[in-house]
């Protein structure tokens, strides 16, 4: 099936009727950007990790 391409005015004219153009969208490729995780190392005082550890068996 080959896909329908539309121009942005078309896409604009969709979106401004109300009209659903989610599938005009490739989610398979879609990414949140700013949500990459990083693993860093920290050096915490024992009575903040108990704290820490008190809130989180709330």
């Amino acid at each position: 099936m080959k896909k329908k391409y539309i121009t942005a005015a078309e896409f604009d004219a969709q979106f401004d009727a109300g009209e659903n153009v989610s599938a005009h969208y490739n989610l398979e490729q879609a990414v949140r950007p700013g949500l990459e995780q990083r693993r860093v190392s920290v050096d915490f005082p024992l009575w903040m990790v108990q704290q820490l550890d008190q809130v989180a068996i709330r």
